[in-house]
């Protein structure tokens, strides 16, 4: 739902191929997460907390001793989660990127058998690939160090357990029963700790993916309809004026790709824009139904500028053939009424009939019940 909100400034800076991942690879990482949270965060804590009554219960003196080992223990998880997070960030970008080239082969696979740049795109993919790999690789090298050092503070506990309470035993002051009992505690404690390291990687991986998820749940669309906006009268003279309009993309505030353009279209009137590639001129187009908005000026349709409009009443009044053919799963007829689904058979005839597809259309044996496969496949 909240792609669909996103304008097409945004869906320009959220790829095809991020937004994958987010949908897929970091909302796996969030819902591990909140499993692995409510499955050892609530026990562990307990666990270590009651261990740590029975130790002060058992030898107050000897967990007086161990509470600051226990503190530098705590401290070393809280330490590498904090450092694991933006670790793992950089790794979900490293998949951004080599999703984006898979969705690029896959989309393109067509283009790419024609022009024979089957080794090339593989060299693409298999570079995406390696910095993924090498990024990964550096990740489970920091973390693996992690569980060493906990085992060396654990062996030092019970070092010091055995060093300070077999003192204690010799002077009388403790049972040899107590220090037996107060390892255990201690090892007890211990447990929690480890089961926090294994819930420490989940954290940080959940926690850099909650993030990249925010980013998108967090995006105020670039074109965002006023408070006060309003419709535009379905029965209006369609009249379209450019005022000394300029626009450029967002990040390329440098490179405007229009400056000053002015013009006029009349109802009924025709009107051609011709240019060379990348003067503009889908750019300019792009501006009328509000898909962007301009940077300079205004543009009006039917004497409202099109910032004042509601934007459902405003494409409502707009035909769109897009640059880029796009067939959705579903029969022939659903395709061309996908902008007016409540189009009647004679309205979906008559535009196949100006499309110069209805003859090739009533010529399949389901006519326009025919099923058409993704991107129009079969």
């Amino acid at each position: 739902v909240k792609i669909q909100q996103l304008s097409y400034g945004d869906l320009d800076r959220f790829s095809t191929g991020k937004l994958m991942v987010r949908l897929t690879s970091d909302a796996s990482a969030v819902q591990r997460l909140v499993q692995v949270s409510l499955r050892i965060g609530t026990r562990a804590p307990l666990l270590g907390i009651g261990s740590l009554i029975l130790m002060f219960i058992t030898g107050r003196s000897l967990a007086i001793a161990i509470v600051p080992l226990l503190l530098v223990t705590a401290a070393i998880i809280v330490f590498f989660s904090i450092k694991m997070e933006p670790l793992f960030r950089i790794v979900q970008q490293k998949l951004d990127r080599l999703n984006t080239v898979l969705q690029e082969n896959i989309a393109g696979a067509r283009l790419v058998k024609a022009f024979v740049r089957g080794e090339h795109e593989a060299q693409r993919f298999h570079s995406a690939n390696e910095e993924l790999t090498d990024e990964t690789v550096r990740v489970m090298q920091f973390m693996s160090s992690m569980s060493p050092l906990l085992t060396i503070f654990i062996n030092i506990g019970v070092v010091l357990v055995v060093w300070y309470g077999g003192r204690q035993t010799i002077q009388g002051s403790l049972q040899i029963g107590q220090v037996v009992a107060f390892i255990n505690y201690l090892l007890t404690t211990m447990t929690p700790l480890i089961m926090m390291t294994q819930l420490s990687n989940v954290w940080a991986n959940g926690l850099a993916s909650a993030r990249r998820i925010d980013e998108v749940l967090d995006a105020d669309p670039e074109v965002a309809q006023a408070p006060d906006a309003l419709p535009l009268p379905a029965r209006v003279p369609p009249r379209v004026d450019f005022s000394d309009v300029a626009f450029h993309y967002r990040g390329n505030g440098d490179l405007a790709v229009l400056e000053g353009i002015d013009f006029h279209s009349q109802p009924g009137q025709t009107v051609a824009l011709l240019g060379a590639t990348g003067a503009g001129k889908s750019s300019l187009i792009n501006l009328i139904p509000r898909f962007y908005d301009v940077t300079r000026g205004q543009v009006t349709v039917a004497g409202s500028d099109v910032r004042s409009l509601q934007e459902e009443s405003l494409l409502a009044q707009i035909g769109i053939v897009p640059q880029e053919t796009i067939l959705f799963s579903g029969t022939i007829r659903d395709n061309i009424a996908y902008g007016k689904p409540d189009a009647s058979d004679d309205e979906v005839i008559a535009a196949a009939k100006i499309a110069q597809a209805h003859d090739f259309i009533a010529a399949l044996p389901q006519g326009y019940a025919t099923h058409v496969e993704e991107r129009g496949a079969n």
